[in-house]
């Protein structure tokens, strides 16, 4: 994973404050984040799993609201 891989993917999963959400999820200091961000540190395996793991949880969280919002949007039209 490239460092802007990983940016990329935990903007897309956290939004713009992806740092402390992730690191928070992941248990990996957001100084350590942005080391991997700024190429500072290579990203070891296990990191880039954790952080995979993470934001494919996010992702699947954001979804499932989103299905539940397109739900009722089908409702109220199946009602009008």
């Amino acid at each position: 994973m490239t460092p802007n891989q990983l940016a990329n993917l935990a903007t897309a999963a956290y939004g713009k404050d992806w740092k402390m959400l992730l690191a928070e999820d992941t248990k990996i200091s957001r100084e350590m984040l942005w080391r991997y961000q700024h190429k500072e540190t290579k990203i070891s395996d296990r990191i880039r799993e954790l952080v995979i793991k993470a934001c494919r949880k996010r992702i699947a969280e954001k979804m499932e609201k989103l299905q539940k919002a397109i739900d009722v949007l089908d409702r109220i039209e199946a009602a009008a």
